[in-house]
């Protein structure tokens, strides 16, 4: 996501399992502003994704092993209005 920076998974006592990140949202264009919220074995991933000046919230389930789980990446928008560049998520 964004290029850069990439999710980790992090034990309660600190390790970092993935110290070089985990690959979830590769397309083009800017992916920004992730969020996540985690349930059990398995956590949510929201983050804004910005391709030719149109964007969208876009989603992923990841599960406790780092591995995505099936459909992969799911659009959460499907209009380009400035709020829905607004993420908060929860998961229950």
């Amino acid at each position: 996501m964004g290029g850069e920076s990439m999710p980790l998974r992090v034990r309660a006592n600190g390790r970092v399992d993935d110290p070089r990140g985990i690959p979830i949202a590769t397309g083009t264009g800017d992916q920004l502003f992730p969020a996540v919220a985690h349930h059990d074995s398995k956590s949510l991933v929201v983050w804004q994704s910005d391709f030719d000046g149109v964007s969208r919230v876009r989603a992923v389930r990841v599960r406790k092993d780092g591995t995505v789980m099936a459909p992969g990446v799911f659009a959460i928008s499907s209009s380009d209005h400035d709020r829905e560049a607004l993420r908060p998520v929860c998961w229950t």
